[in-house]
């Protein structure tokens, strides 16, 4: 079955902010398109399959339901609701940042 991938508010304001970071930080126009268009492609694959990617460990998340899969050095959450057959993508973080203080909101 085919799910509908749906990409929050706060989602879409990391990808704005990934795009520039890389862009005018790291100065690469370029790199920032390419990996805004690789974290596109990989959002837009969870409307196949989205329970093939493993739950957060941590709690209350992991209970909730948030998922996440990885794309290069960024990782995507999400929450699928199998009734619906919706997907809604949470956030999308650098893997290197302290994921769980940042979900949690801290």
């Amino acid at each position: 079955m085919i799910y509908t991938v749906h990409i929050s508010r706060e989602a879409e304001e990391d990808l704005r902010g990934i795009y520039a970071y890389i862009a005018f930080n790291l100065l690469s126009l370029k790199n920032a398109q390419g990996q805004i268009n690789r974290l596109e492609e990989a959002i837009l694959s969870l409307d196949e399959f989205p329970l093939a990617h493993r739950l957060v460990s941590f709690e209350p998340w992991r209970s909730r339901g948030l998922r996440f899969m990885a794309c290069d050095n960024f990782l995507i959450f999400y929450f699928v609701f199998e009734e619906k057959y919706e997907v809604v993508v949470s956030r999308v973080l650098y893997g290197k940042r302290d994921i769980e203080k940042v979900i949690n909101g801290d």
